[in-house]
Order: C-alpha cells, then sequence, then structure tokens
C-alpha cells in the first residue's frame, strides 16, 4: 500500500510538471500535438512515470514554433537552440559591460574643468583690456572637487553631482565662453558653491573671487 501511495505521488509531481513546462513554453509561442501528455492510468506504475519524465526531457523535439517575422513553421529543438544561444550573447553582452570600466560623473567634470585656459582677458567699455587668471581658478575648483569626496566619500559626490550636472555644465561653458568679464567670475563662484555642496570658506572664496557675499558667515 505504501509503495502504492508513493508511486502515485511521484506521478502526479512528474505530470504536474511537465504540464508547467508546456504552458511555459507555449507561452513563447509553441505547439505541441493535443496527446503529448498521457492519459492518467489507474494505477501509476514506474513505466508510466518515467515516460512522463521522458516526455519533459525531450519535449521541444514534438513541438514545432511558429516565426512570427517570416511566417515559417520550425522545428520546436532547433528554435529552442536559437533561443538558447541568444541568451547566451546577451549575458555575454551583459558580463562585458559590467566589466568595461565606468567613468564617473567626477571624472567627465574635471575633464571639462581642464579645458578651461590658463587666462582669459576682458575689455570694459572705456578701459584698457585686463586679463584674468582662469587657470588659478580652474584649479582651486578641481581642489574642491577632491576636498569634498575626502570628506563624504566619492559614492556621495558623485550622486550629488549627477542630480546638479545641467547646473555645473553650464557654469563650466560660460567661464571658458562668456565675453562678459563679471559674469564669468559670478559662474566661478557659483560652480564653485555648487562644487563643494555649501557655503566656500574663506580662502576658497578668495581663490576664486572677491565676492564677499559668498564668503562663509
Amino acid at each position: 500500500m505504501a509503495k502504492k501511495k508513493t508511486l502515485s505521488s511521484e506521478y502526479k509531481k512528474a505530470r504536474a510538471n511537465l504540464l508547467k513546462k508546456i504552458r511555459r513554453a507555449e507561452k513563447k509561442g509553441y505547439v505541441f500535438d493535443e496527446g503529448i501528455v498521457p492519459k492518467i492510468p489507474k494505477r501509476p506504475t514506474l513505466a508510466s512515470i518515467n515516460r512522463l519524465k521522458s516526455i519533459s526531457k525531450n519535449l521541444y523535439k514534438k513541438a514545432v514554433k511558429l516565426d512570427i517575422e517570416t511566417g515559417e513553421i520550425i522545428p520546436g529543438e532547433e528554435s529552442r537552440k536559437a533561443e538558447r544561444s541568444a541568451a547566451a550573447r546577451k549575458a555575454a553582452e551583459t558580463r562585458a559591460k559590467k566589466q568595461a570600466p565606468q567613468i564617473s560623473i567626477i571624472d567627465t567634470i574635471i575633464e571639462r574643468l581642464q579645458l578651461i585656459p590658463e587666462t582669459r582677458v576682458f575689455r570694459k567699455k572705456g578701459t584698457r583690456a585686463y586679463y584674468m587668471n582662469t587657470g588659478e581658478k580652474r584649479n582651486e575648483l578641481i581642489n574642491i572637487i577632491y576636498r569634498r569626496i575626502d570628506e563624504e566619500g566619492e559614492k556621495v559626490v558623485n550622486a550629488a553631482y549627477i542630480t546638479a550636472q545641467g547646473e555645473i555644465f553650464a557654469y563650466i561653458d560660460e567661464t571658458a565662453h562668456e565675453s562678459d568679464g563679471d559674469s564669468v567670475e559670478r559662474s566661478f563662484v557659483y560652480l564653485a558653491t555648487i562644487l563643494k555642496g555649501s557655503a566656500l570658506s574663506f580662502n576658497e572664496a578668495e581663490n576664486i573671487s572677491e565676492m564677499a557675499e559668498f564668503y562663509e558667515n
């Protein structure tokens, strides 16, 4: 009696697994013969259980799949091999992307800052041209970035810069291309404040600009 119960339980389990596998395949577009799943016998035997397992193992040999693009009917095994190849390629591409070196927004900002020239020439109406040491200001901005990384950690700083990247890159462009000296001066101060994430210290403000309203209290 115990053996009959065990065989009955094993048969039900094998049949349920087979039906589940067929339903998953059908959702992907595979088509099977109507009689692929045997009728439930009155007395399950080891042979009937093994038959279900064999059908499950060789399921795609008994299936076909319609190619929606071409209208071609493809043997199930052939289609299954193509699916596995595509999945393997996708997995390989995903691994390659994860392994590829990632350039952080911090690196991009520093690269853009390094494009700011060493000096820029400006002229106010009715006065002679004057030179601005933009290289010194640029270097101070880079120092501010590194000091913030030391204090808060690269991950936190990177996230903050991603949020503010629109403003950061706009001010960098102004410092390099704006023709009005006063506007460039202000852009350096705004940029320094954003990169630091707080008000500038006296020394930082002095290195960036003489505009006292941007000093720390």
